[in-house]
């Protein structure tokens, strides 16, 4: 129908047929974050798998965990930043406050699922759970520390290569063309 402002043709979708797509929207964003958690879960096998490697009282499983899921990190937060945008047009709002408030909400709820759940789960449910014997006297803030300090690390690395290394190659590949 005509829009009242511009008088140019604009589509208009019936309630449930919006309501329909942001359900449709809503899911992938719930199962992109199911993956992430099922990523993370693999990580965390992979880590008690490497239980026994060790320095000291740093566990280089622990390490090599973290480094893991750093790149998964970064792996899902492009795969998602994508997608977000995708499924918040195929939403189709109808204004932009509309579409940037749909577009924050996803991906709030991804990032914060994806920066977080190790974190949550190496603080609150590894401690509990006896058959992992991960944590003495049940702390695991020493492996949190490791964890979280190794993440923040890889993820200045990976953030300072992708901004040097990128455009450097850039420049070396018009250069040679």
């Amino acid at each position: 129908r005509p829009s009242p402002i511009t008088g140019k043709q604009t589509p208009v979708f019936s309630p449930y047929i919006k309501t329909k797509r942001i359900i449709k929207s809503y899911s992938v964003t719930l199962i992109l974050s199911l993956s992430i958690i099922a990523a993370c879960s693999a990580i965390f096998i992979t880590q008690k798998l490497m239980w026994h490697f060790r320095t000291g009282e740093i566990r280089l499983g622990a390490i090599i965990a973290a480094c893991w899921y750093t790149v998964q990190i970064e792996i899902f937060n492009f795969l998602f930043s994508a997608t977000a945008k995708r499924l918040t047009e195929f939403e189709n709002h109808r204004t932009d406050t509309e579409f940037e408030d749909s577009l924050i909400g996803k991906s709030f709820v991804f990032a914060f699922i994806n920066s977080y759940t190790p974190l949550f789960y190496i603080a609150f449910v590894q401690p509990f759970i006896p058959e992992l014997d991960y944590c003495p006297n049940s702390s695991c803030m020493n492996e949190l520390q490791v964890f979280l300090g190794t993440i923040f690390f890889a993820r200045v690395v990976l953030s300072n290569l992708f901004e040097v290394a990128v455009p450097a190659l850039t420049v070396a590949a018009k250069a040679t063309a």
